[in-house]
């Protein structure tokens, strides 16, 4: 997902031999600008590659796990 200023990300990492899901990741990126010292669209060469990346994968269909909170896992 793209908007102009926020890029949201998801990366899963797949074992080789069987193509199980071993790890995932996903963040919240931000374009900030620094001069400004805030949060504002991209522009220019930067935001017509994120456009188009995230048009070229928008069809892809969304993990399960996308958008769930973290939870603290008790040791013990």
């Amino acid at each position: 997902m793209f908007d102009g200023k926020r890029l949201h990300l998801h990366q899963q990492l797949l074992r080789g031999e069987d193509d199980a899901v071993v790890a995932t990741a996903e963040q919240m990126l931000l374009h900030v600008d620094s001069n400004a010292g805030r949060a504002c669209p991209a522009e220019g060469p930067l935001r017509t590659r994120l456009a188009r990346l995230a048009a070229a994968q928008a069809g892809l269909p969304v993990p399960a796990e996308v958008g769930r909170r973290i939870a603290s896992v008790a040791t013990g």
